[in-house]
This record gives C-alpha cells, sequence and structure tokens, in this order.
C-alpha cells in the first residue's frame, strides 16, 4: 500500500521533534521534516531524501519555496509548528489544497486574531469570557491596573520572548510607552496550567488535557504534570468554541483564586505534547487520522503522568560537510 507523505516544519523546534515521536510509529505515512537551519537537530531524525531546507515563515518566498518542494516531495499533508508560517501557508490554503496538499491549520481570520494577543483577549470579552485587564500600551488607562503586577509583553509573538514583568505601572521603562507592539496585563496569581486540544472544523471537542508547567525554559515546559483540573478544562473549551478553532491548538491558562483566566493561545502543537501523548492523548496522530478521512476517537479520559526532561544525543557523520 502506498504511504501517505507527511511533512513537519519548524524541525529545530520542541513541538516538532513531539510531532514527530507521536507519529513516528504509524506504519503508513512516509515523515518529512523541514527548518530553515540545515542544523537543526529534527531534520536528522529522517534520512537526507525526506529533509527540507526552507526560508524562514516571514520570508515573502516562503510559501511559494514551500508549496514547490511539497509538490516535488508529493506531500500530502502539512503540519506547521511554527507561529510565524501559520498566517502565510492560510492565505495560500486553497492553493496548496488545489495541488492535493492539506494544511492542519485553522482558516486566516481567526489566525489574525488569535497570533495577535491583544486581539485575542477582545474577541473573549467581547463574548463574555473574563480575561482580566489588559490594554495596548500606548493606550494605557492607568485606572485599569490599580495596585497590581503587570506583564508588559508583544502583541505577537511566541514563548518568553519580549515579556517582562513589574510590581506597578511606574516601574515601566519611559521608552516602552511609545511602542505601538506592546501591551500590557494584568499579571495573575495562582497555578499556571498548558491544556492541549484537538477538535474537528466542526467544532466539536475530541481532547482536551491539562497539564501544569512546574519547570520552564525559554517558554517551554521542561517538567511538568498531567492533572485533571475540570474548571481549567471548562474555561478552555469555552475558549476554542468562541473563536472556532480546528485540529490543534494550546491553550495557557491560570488557574486564580477568581477563576481561571486565559494567558495566550498557539494554535498548534505545544512544545510539551510529548507529556500530552504519554497521557493518553495522541493528538498529532487525531489530526492525522482526520485529515486523512478516518474515524477519530475522542480521548474523554486521561492518566494524570508527570514528566521530566533532559538532553539526548543523535550522532551522525552528515555535519562535516556543513563546517
Amino acid at each position: 500500500m502506498k504511504k501517505t507523505n507527511v511533512l513537519i516544519t519548524g524541525a529545530g523546534g520542541p513541538a516538532a521533534i513531539c510531532a514527530f515521536k507521536a507519529l513516528a510509529n504509524e506504519k503508513n505515512i512516509e515523515l518529512f521534516m523541514a527548518d530553515m537551519s540545515a542544523l537543526a537537530s529534527g531534520l536528522y531524525l529522517v534520512p537526507p531524501e525526506r529533509r527540507m531546507c526552507i526560508p524562514r515563515g516571514n520570508h515573502e518566498a516562503f510559501a511559494d519555496n514551500l508549496l514547490k518542494k511539497c509538490i516535488e516531495k508529493n506531500i500530502s499533508i502539512v503540519f506547521s509548528t511554527v507561529d510565524d508560517e501559520l498566517l502565510p501557508l492560510a492565505k495560500r490554503k486553497s492553493e496548496f489544497q488545489r495541488n492535493g496538499i492539506q494544511l492542519c491549520i485553522a482558516e486566516e481570520q481567526s489566525l489574525q486574531t488569535i497570533l495577535n494577543k491583544h486581539a485575542l483577549l477582545e474577541r473573549l470579552q467581547r463574548a463574555g469570557l473574563e480575561v482580566g485587564a489588559f490594554a495596548k500600551l500606548t493606550e494605557l488607562d492607568t485606572t485599569q491596573f490599580p495596585d497590581t503586577s503587570i506583564v508588559v509583553k508583544p502583541q505577537s509573538g511566541s514563548g518568553s520572548r519580549g515579556v517582562c514583568f513589574y510590581d506597578s505601572l511606574d516601574e515601566i521603562p519611559k521608552h516602552k510607552f511609545n511602542d505601538q507592539e506592546l501591551m500590557v496585563q494584568e499579571q495573575f496569581q495562582g497555578q499556571e496550567y498548558s491544556v492541549d486540544m484537538f477538535m474537528f472544523p466542526s467544532g466539536r471537542i475530541l481532547a482536551c488535557v491539562p497539564r501544569i508547567r512546574m519547570r520552564t525554559d525559554s517558554g517551554v515546559s521542561v517538567t511538568g504534570q498531567v492533572v485533571n483540573n475540570l474548571r481549567v478544562i471548562s474555561y478552555a473549551k469555552e475558549v476554542v468554541k468562541i473563536l472556532g478553532l480546528p485540529y490543534a491548538a494550546n491553550v495557557q491558562i491560570m488557574d486564580t483564586a477568581e477563576g481561571p483566566r486565559l494567558i495566550e493561545i498557539n494554535p498548534r502543537f505545544s512544545g510539551g505534547l510529548s507529556l500530552v501523548v504519554q497521557a493518553g492523548a495522541n493528538t498529532p496522530k487525531m489530526a492525522l487520522e482526520a485529515m486523512m478521512g478516518k474515524e477519530v476517537q475522542p480521548v474523554y479520559q486521561f492518566n494524570e503522568v508527570g514528566m521530566v526532561r533532559y538532553f539526548t544525543e543523535h550522532f551522525t557523520n552528515e555535519l562535516i560537510a556543513l563546517c
């Protein structure tokens, strides 16, 4: 039987590695890996003929380059794990489909909202969801943040890049108030959760697994514990229902004394996904089955398992040519 060629992008990042591990034992597919760097570790998980070097997601040639290479390699399904790639791909989704290539991503309009943290919070607040205080830094109303710790962060971007914490508004450096890209958000106190989910485009939620991020490195969980927190699950489900998200999403939530509050959403596989797969919800496999038109079994029960991470090595003779 002919195997289906599946491409995972962002091979140098933990989300791509997690997705690769989740799908590595699937007998009816061939996995391909792509990254903008020839030194990306995930590239070396597959043979040379199944590797791609592509432009960065915000490069003007990115979508054209990826489409060309997908056609050349007969790729049928693409899982992007890089935020900068999502919008360029969503804008060209119909062109990929005409060439027999399915993209496991949300629609362009949804991504425009989700990838802008301020616009995301506005959308959820209008729908009646409690999200706490937030504002663009250039439009700040100081009465919104009386005597509270705050977070200043870029409106777009992933991980912990550009995120700063302050005990009060007075501590924010003056030059930041002129930065159109920055926003301020109430700093919530409580237990942080990262919730990995899978949804059908129809809106039906098939998996929703919360995990505590006990220790992180560069925004990625390196020690974590799956916990069946029902009110966090309920809040996460409400978030994706309001946004109409399909396929994979990672919803980051702080469970405060006043109730859950949204931190941000990653509309893709997450870097801590291996823990969720081990708990019983293999969301990359669910996504693969959905894209291939197969029946997808929901996961309503999962194991409360913990995870610690450490580096592992992959040895190769191929790097000498790149020195």
